[in-house]
């Protein structure tokens, strides 16, 4: 079955935890072909480098915000060309009002991600429109893909009348989290409590932030490394809790970031709401003890092998911290326990449990495997 992926998040994104997922997804079809799926990439010029690193024939153009999406597809529409037979159907990644005639016209599918700003209105601006957009594609496609059983249940709470097939297919991480070396990363501290991510309102970091500077008046030696977009007056506040000289609020290249996992003493990732976590896997996987709140998607994802707390538990979260930085048998426990529980996890078992999504697509509309050409 030759199927095609939509071209959006590569052509906006430079770097997201979406390109990554989609141009894992292809490099793990493209080493399995015995599943039975043949990805179908019909442009050259992306934005991302994530797609140009798995599949050959993929120009990653790194262009500003403003003139990617119009230089790209201009790009795309005079040298790509689209050869064999046609695909039986699409995957699209993102809810772009433009392609919803295409996904109704044609077998799709597209990836649920998280409900997160359903659930957490209040931490958001005027989302109407996307909201729209995502209710158009869920109504649209065929079939659906959730990243974690959370995202599933909470497809049924907040779309009840959706009557069409789910699949539920856990994402992944690089084997590069396993074997990276414990160098020093050039930039960090010798010591450090690491978060990852754009840190949105949802990711809690005000509990980040006190629960280090509780940390840290104890451990002189301790800091605090922030990897990705912070928040407007977030390096007021870190100044205002007198932790600045000890917080580093960095950017981790894909190149860096397994060895920063690898020498971090803990990841903190106390989020409000998740549709699944990938920096708890990613931490796990490098043998880094973990420590995250209790909402369901983090709790589904670490399955047992990180400490869990309240959302607004500043006292357990400080001891909890605490124990796996300063308890060495706690913290080899729980690198052991990461590493056990993210040994389930694989791009290939995240495409074998993908391909039955597109099966149910293409049957939907009788469009099964397309034999016909396109000039």
């Amino acid at each position: 079955m030759r199927v095609r992926f939509d071209g959006a998040a590569f052509v906006q994104h430079r770097w997201s935890g979406i390109s990554r997922y989609l141009s894992e997804l292809v490099g793990a079809f493209d080493a399995a072909p015995e599943l039975g799926v043949v990805p179908v990439l019909d442009y050259r010029f992306v934005s991302t480098s994530h797609l140009a690193a798995t599949r050959g024939g993929i120009r990653s153009l790194p262009l500003p915000r403003r003139l990617r999406r119009p230089t790209l597809d201009l790009l795309n529409r005079v040298t790509s060309r689209r050869a064999g037979p046609a695909p039986s159907l699409t995957h699209y990644p993102l809810y772009e009002p433009e392609s919803l005639a295409d996904a109704r016209e044609r077998p799709a599918v597209t990836t649920v991600y998280d409900f997160t700003m359903e659930a957490c209105p209040g931490l958001f601006g005027d989302v109407g429109a996307h909201l729209a957009a995502k209710r158009d594609y869920l109504h649209a496609c065929d079939a659906l893909i959730c990243i974690s059983e959370t995202t599933r249940r909470d497809l049924r709470r907040f779309h009840p009348d959706l009557d069409k097939p789910v699949v539920v297919t856990p994402l992944a991480v690089s084997p590069a989290f396993a074997t990276a070396s414990r160098a020093r990363v050039r930039g960090l501290p010798e010591r450090y409590l690491l978060h990852v991510g754009n840190r949105a309102q949802h990711k809690n970091i005000e509990l980040v932030l006190t629960a280090f500077r509780e940390l840290a008046a104890a451990d002189p030696g301790l800091h605090l490394v922030l990897s990705g977009q912070g928040l407007p007056g977030e390096r007021e506040r870190i100044a205002e809790l007198g932790i600045a000289r000890r917080t580093h609020v960095v950017r981790l290249s894909d190149r860096a970031l397994p060895a920063a996992y690898q020498r971090a003493r803990a990841l903190f990732f106390p989020s409000r709401y998740e549709g699944f976590g990938l920096p708890v896997l990613e931490a796990m996987t490098a043998g880094c003890p973990t420590v995250i709140s209790d909402v369901p998607a983090l709790v589904e994802v670490a399955g047992g092998a990180a400490e869990v707390v309240g959302v607004d538990d500043l006292d357990a979260a400080v001891t909890a911290l605490d124990r796996v930085i300063n308890d060495a048998a706690v913290a080899e426990r729980r690198r052991a326990d990461g590493r056990r529980r993210a040994s389930a996890f694989s791009w290939h078992r995240t495409a074998a449990a993908t391909a039955p999504a597109y099966q149910w697509a293409a049957a939907s509309r009788g469009a099964g495997d397309a034999t016909r050409r396109e000039d």
